[in-house]
């Protein structure tokens, strides 16, 4: 594990400046010799309360629990714990953390680390390096629709208390999309939103997109009616809408992968429970290998804006450790500080992923190629000493050679071979 430690990453930058004049005189090598050196670090979480810096602490609201009313002990560690998480990556306040990788032909890459935290200040935004990691993953399956449906699957608000747990939230979005194949609707995605877009009361609704179009509205009843037995309630809403062109598939896409748990002071407990929830969740095995239906070519207006810039076959083939210059599997690295990144020269293909400057060209088909690689650096230079006395001797030969003709010519009188 990498240190986390805001603060001891801080005191090892300055003193890298005192001892080198810069950072960026810091090789990536000594880092890592440097953190190797030292004893283990403190996981995230694990620090007193002054590691959530000087913000007060916030009320708790209806619904979280005895245990976090009054500020007692019980609230104050679960607004440590939860508040200890933003500060470990997505570089803020300099915290922040990348690894880069290559392929065997030399092709090296870069990835920042982001945590993907809903409630993260940097990772909760529209359009950051979480969100467009989220959509992106999702593109090329919403690429092969024609047309897309979209269901909207809300819940009574006398029943969300009883679905405030990882796992009532899975086994309810589990049997929706079970439901949905039911109906015809043999692949799809589906995720929760927690929150609506203007109220900071717990709203879970669960988005599923698949691929349809127009829905009855006798068959959009009995989904309804099936949604209700789940629910165990005589009435239950469901909302449908479906998508005929690419730039409003692409919005639907980009709006459900949104963040909706933007503060976590909103709900304290349900942020602590949703802790490693799986939350991207496709259907349908076997279903997804089929040509694309439309590319993003045809993207026009607001929509062709919200691909600018990304290199999306690029960043598919990253996510998926493919080398995208030559299809070779990528090998990702150790973590390090995102500064070092910063100080390298590189090329930003979107969504936090970056080409970097290839390494030298593999070494020629049958050269010895040792296992270790100190001694595969002193065979190298024993090879480079004997090339160069190799010459030196040549030289010598030669020079040897021009002399003993040059003293012939002088005692036979200059002239004996013209």
């Amino acid at each position: 594990m990498v240190s986390t430690d805001r603060y001891s990453l801080t005191k090892d930058k300055a003193e890298c400046q005192e001892t080198s004049g810069g950072v960026e005189e810091l090789t990536v090598s000594g880092y890592i010799e440097a953190r190797e050196g030292e004893s283990s670090p403190k996981p995230p979480g694990a620090s007193s309360f002054k590691g959530a810096g000087s913000r007060s602490s916030p009320k708790p609201r209806e619904g979280q629990g005895e245990d976090c009313r009054g500020g007692g002990d019980g609230y104050l560690e679960l607004y440590t714990n939860v508040s200890s998480w933003l500060e470990a990556t997505c570089d803020k306040n300099g915290v922040g953390w990348f690894v880069s990788g290559g392929c065997e032909n030399g092709h090296r890459f870069a990835k920042t680390l982001v945590c993907q935290k809903e409630w993260c200040p940097i990772c909760g935004a529209e359009g950051s390096i979480a969100h467009n990691r989220r959509w992106l993953r999702w593109l090329p399956k919403i690429q092969q629709f024609g047309t897309m449906g979209y269901f909207v699957f809300t819940m009574p608000e006398a029943l969300r208390s009883k679905y405030r747990r990882k796992k009532a939230l899975s086994g309810l979005g589990h049997q929706v999309q079970e439901l949905l194949k039911a109906f015809g609707y043999s692949r799809g995605l589906r995720r929760w939103h927690y929150f609506g877009d203007k109220s900071e009361k717990y709203h879970p609704h669960l988005n599923c997109l698949v691929d349809g179009g127009y829905l009855s509205p006798q068959k959009l009843d009995a989904i309804k009616r099936g949604y209700a037995e789940l629910l165990g309630v005589e009435i239950a809403d469901v909302n449908y809408h479906y998508r005929k062109s690419q730039g409003k598939m692409l919005h639907s896409l980009r709006y459900i992968c949104r963040s909706t748990f933007r503060d976590y002071t909103w709900d304290l407990k349900l942020a602590l429970e949703l802790k490693g929830f799986r939350n991207m969740v496709v259907w349908g095995r076997g279903r997804w290998d089929n040509d694309p239906s439309w590319s993003l070519d045809e993207l026009k207006g607001k929509a062709e804006g919200q691909v600018e810039g990304l290199q999306i076959e690029a960043i598919e083939s990253l996510a998926e450790k493919r080398c995208p210059v030559c299809g070779m599997p990528i090998t990702w690295g150790k973590a390090l500080p995102v500064w070092l990144l910063y100080a390298e020269e590189r090329q930003d293909l979107g969504a936090g992923y970056y080409r970097l400057t290839n390494n030298k060209a593999p070494p020629a088909r049958g050269r010895y190629r040792p296992k270790y690689p100190l001694l595969g650096y002193l065979a190298n230079i024993k090879h480079c000493r004997l090339a160069v006395a190799e010459k030196r001797a040549e030289a010598e030969a030669r020079a040897e050679a021009e002399e003993n003709q040059g003293w012939w010519v002088d005692l036979l009188g200059g002239d004996a071979y013209e």
